[in-house]
């Protein structure tokens, strides 16, 4: 039996609140944990459908660690049309646990709308990860669905232009929210 592991990371506009619509830029390489040779992504690659394809099969099931290193503005899991099939691959949503940034680098996370919606396992969120978000104005449904049992303070630390957290944590399974989480998130009027 094969395991893989498939999504798309959206390459057509998406909301950033006071500025309107912008892009995501991709140009990352993938490194699947499993020994096979390393694969390259860009916006190029993008389908009829704004997607970009990334798909791994594993030649058998297991636990594995997925590096990704080059740029990759968001994972753009969700875009405001559930209904339609936006969400992240079912592939992706029933296989992430956790995410981090390796010590002495540098996320290349920009933005972060929708980037774990629907990740129902996802349970862990390290420090970094959102460090470079700096630019980052709304995160819709960033943690939706997720596992999450803590809400860490770094969770949304380079957020300091953030305007909305709408549905950031809904349907979450927090037990608790560190009360720093929002401490560098002083623009945030939407919640």
């Amino acid at each position: 039996l094969n395991a893989g592991i498939a999504t798309g990371f959206y390459t057509g506009n998406f909301r950033n609140g006071s500025d309107g619509q912008i892009t995501a830029k991709y140009d990352f390489l993938i490194d699947w944990g499993d020994g096979s040779q390393l694969e390259h992504y860009d916006n190029r690659m993008a389908n009829a459908n704004n997607r970009l394809p990334v798909r791994h099969n594993y030649a058998k099931t297991g636990t594995y660690k997925v590096t990704l290193t080059g740029t990759c503005d968001n994972l753009f899991g969700y875009d405001g049309n559930v209904n339609a099939g936006a969400k992240q691959s079912a592939a992706l949503v029933h296989s992430l646990w956790g995410v981090q940034v390796p010590k002495d680098s540098t996320s290349p996370l920009k933005y972060a709308y929708g980037s774990f919606f629907g990740c129902e396992n996802l349970k862990f969120i390290g420090f970094g990860v959102f460090h470079n978000i700096t630019e980052c104005k709304e995160v819709p449904h960033l943690y939706d669905g997720a596992v999450l049992a803590r809400i860490e303070p770094w969770m949304l630390y380079g957020g300091h232009k953030l305007e909305s957290i709408a549905y950031t944590f809904e349907n979450c399974q927090m037990f608790t929210i560190d009360p720093d989480v929002f401490k560098n998130c002083t623009n945030v009027t939407n919640a």
